[in-house]
């Protein structure tokens, strides 16, 4: 074994040594308004890693309706995300982001885009933390009705706060934008999460979907109102 190959193996353990996981479960009830007027069941799951110039980030959720004690359509997000940053403050950065998404109350099939681009978060005041991020990439999206389909170059805004209250509160404000030649998409969600101990918290946010142009006879605006109870670990 050469060398560089020793180096090598030494240096893997420190490098995970000094990087950060965290992982997350989230479960709750959800109440819609939209394109469906119904309770949901909802689930998330989000796992993370932090180095020195590196982040990445996965996230899936799903909200399961019942309608009559019935469950019927369901809601599903998954996305993923990693960084390089520039420099050891950690606040200009690169990103990649892929996401796919199905929505069924709305007549979305499938959408899924790849997007990437420059980033830059503000360390503020009392630990708040606001993140811009601007880029673009490729979209697919797929509706009901086949007018509606979108295949082609997609422009991404996003933009993140959290401010922490107190010790035990946090608040986290968060915007996703996608604009193309057919639509413009936005998913917004307010968030207060009070922790319960010292893995458990709870929750209480609202989520805001707008699709300028949707599927046939559906509604441009959805809204959520989302409790739920989740364990970090």
């Amino acid at each position: 074994m050469n060398k560089a190959t020793l180096m090598f193996l030494a240096l893997v353990p420190a490098t995970l040594q000094a990087a950060t996981w965290n992982h997350a479960l989230e479960a709750g009830y959800s109440r819609s308004s939209g394109n469906s007027n119904v309770e949901s069941l909802f689930f998330s799951a989000k796992i993370q890693y932090e180095a020195e110039r590196y982040g990445a980030e996965a996230a899936g959720k799903l909200d399961k309706q019942a309608t009559d004690g019935k469950l019927t359509k369901a809601y599903y997000l998954i996305q993923a995300k990693a960084k390089h940053y520039f420099f050891h403050q950690r606040s200009s950065y690169l990103f990649a982001a892929a996401q796919w998404e199905q929505d069924e109350p709305n007549g979305q099939l499938d959408s899924w885009s790849l997007t990437g681009g420059p980033g830059y978060q503000w360390h503020l005041p009392q630990k708040q933390t606001l993140s811009i991020e601007a880029g673009a990439g490729y979209q697919h999206s797929d509706y009901t009705d086949d007018s509606r389909d979108y295949e082609g170059v997609v422009a991404r805004l996003f933009a993140a706060y959290t401010y922490p209250v107190n010790d035990a509160v946090t608040f986290q404000a968060d915007t996703l934008s996608f604009f193309d030649q057919e639509r413009h998409l936005n998913t917004t969600n307010l968030k207060v999460e009070s922790t319960l101990g010292q893995r458990l918290s709870l929750g209480a946010g609202f989520e805001y979907r707008y699709n300028s142009k949707p599927d046939l006879g559906k509604k441009s605006e959805d809204t959520t109102l989302r409790l739920t109870l989740k364990y970090a670990f």
